[in-house]
């Protein structure tokens, strides 16, 4: 038995249940029914779309991003003087 929070609903297995599931039933994600593996909604990720993904993580690739370009930049200008 598992409480639905989304819900209010009190959820009974009577049989075993796939193990994405668990991705349908927080509603962070839904299931892939051949591979038994779950497809993660935006903002989510993790084996079970367990991990909430923050807009700091996003800026922090943005950042390293154009930091190795500018670095890639000086690199170019120095060897070309």
């Amino acid at each position: 038995m598992v409480i639905n929070d989304a819900i209010g609903y009190v959820e009974n297995f009577t049989e075993a249940q796939r193990r994405c599931r668990e991705c349908e039933l927080m509603e962070t994600g839904g299931c892939r029914t051949i591979v038994d593996e779950c497809i993660c909604y935006p903002n989510f990720t993790g084996d079970f779309c367990r991990t909430r993904v923050t807009t700091s993580t996003n800026w922090t690739v943005i950042v390293a991003v154009i930091s190795a370009i500018a670095g890639l930049l000086l690199i170019i200008s120095l060897s070309i003087c």
